[in-house]
């Protein structure tokens, strides 16, 4: 009939049906009595660094820096051959050849690394994010694979906030139990500061000496003298307050 409008029939297929939002997780609430009563799992180091550290947690977080001529690259040799001696050791360095310089030699030797030492500790260099290549969470995601891991350092490596939060978030849990150690450059952007925060132990070396900073169960938080004989010449008068925690460079409050 005239005058009156065709009535339009939707073409099928064409009508959209509503979708759902993606049902969130629910947020894991813990009660004191399970914080409390939890098995936890521990390592206890030997020495001068377990005793300041503390007991390290499987899962711990480690935040390392220092500049150049510090002694930290010695010390984080020192601190592989002790938890080499509970796990598998990593150490993923993107500076010194990837472990394969002649200048690290001399700080496995001091650190008592030696061909003993094959099966428990191994050098590599592997990138946070690659197509190409294995990646250092894909290295870490094997069976068998390494309890601590180094990463050396976050800047050479090229790893951002993101890339750290879901790192971190992946391996340093009570199931994945990686403790990993994080090396920085001597830098204060807002990166560095997130990471160093976020760490429940935080190591700054200078003068052959590594102040620490530990939330571990036991920690004394005194400082760990790398090199008697450079730290005596570094700090010269200040050295025994130094190493007895009572002074430390931009630090207010002594040990």
């Amino acid at each position: 009939m005239e005058g009156l409008a065709p009535k339009i029939l939707p073409a099928m297929g064409l009508l959209k049906t509503a979708q759902k939002p993606p049902k969130k997780k629910k947020t894991k609430v813990l009660r004191p009595s399970q914080i409390i009563n939890k098995e936890r799992r521990y390592i206890q180091l030997d020495g001068p660094i377990g005793d300041s550290i503390g007991k390290l947690e499987l899962g711990t977080k480690i935040f390392i820096t220092g500049k150049s001529f510090s002694g930290k690259s010695t010390f984080i040799s020192m601190l592989c051959a002790a938890i080499s001696q509970h796990v598998k050791v990593d150490y993923n360095t993107h500076e010194e050849k990837g472990g394969d310089a002649s200048t690290i030699i001399e700080k496995m030797k001091y650190a008592g690394i030696t061909e003993l030492h094959d099966t428990a500790i191994r050098y590599y260099q592997a990138p946070i994010e690659s197509s190409t290549q294995e990646t250092f969470a894909e290295v870490l995601s094997r069976k068998g694979s390494a309890g601590f891991a180094v990463l050396d350092s976050i800047q050479h490596a090229q790893m951002s906030k993101k890339d750290y939060i879901a790192f971190t978030n992946r391996f340093c849990n009570a199931r994945r139990g990686k403790i990993v150690a994080f090396i920085s450059h001597w830098q204060k952007n807002d990166f560095v500061l997130h990471v160093k925060h976020d760490c429940d132990v935080k190591l700054e070396a200078m003068g052959y000496v590594v102040y620490v900073e530990s939330r571990m169960e036991g920690a004394s938080n005194m400082p760990i003298v790398i090199w008697e004989e450079g730290a005596k010449k570094a700090w010269g008068k200040n050295f025994k307050k130094v190493i007895a925690g009572k002074y430390w460079p931009g630090k207010k409050n002594t040990k």
